[in-house]
């Protein structure tokens, strides 16, 4: 090893933190909350440790996030926050469908149908689309938070199995 390698060991490290599920879960909710406290848009970020920029969509680190949250959420999704979350995908997935056959006209080149186009990032079908689902995906954000305060007992109980 040179001077500025470490040797980490994984094993000691890990069971020297707090890794209850109840834990882990804070720790997704708070992250899913940082980023959704930023502006939620394509944007280029200057890394300063490395100086080197980089390009994300925040939106859809956003909705990464919270299908996380949504994952780790699951066994705790139960009667009304449940069919609440379904209601939302349901109708995020027909807006999708519909907003796909609509047309969109680019001038000098002609008319196409959004599905035809959505996957270019910088179409405006896409960052309406993207803009949409963000909007969404915050609902059911506060579905996952409302289910988890309503929850709270059985998460700390599950985290002690």
């Amino acid at each position: 090893m040179s001077d500025n390698e470490q040797f980490i060991d994984a094993e000691s490290s890990y069971s020297k933190e707090n890794n209850t599920f109840q834990e882990i879960l804070n720790r997704q909710i708070r992250r899913t909350s940082d980023v959704l406290s930023k502006e939620l848009c394509l944007g280029i970020f200057l890394n300063r440790e490395t100086g080197k920029t980089t390009q994300e969509d925040m939106r859809e680190t956003a909705i990464n996030h919270i299908r996380t949250t949504k994952t780790l959420m699951n066994p705790f999704i139960k009667d009304k926050f449940g069919k609440d979350i379904e209601t939302i995908e349901k109708e995020l997935k027909d807006f999708r469908e519909e907003f796909g056959k609509k047309p969109y006209i680019i001038y000098g080149k002609g008319t196409f149908k959004n599905s035809e186009i959505l996957h270019k990032k910088d179409s405006i079908a896409h960052s309406r689309l993207m803009d949409y689902t963000v909007e969404r995906y915050r609902e059911i954000f506060e579905v996952l938070i409302l289910a988890y305060h309503k929850n709270k007992e059985e998460i700390r109980s599950f985290s002690q199995e």
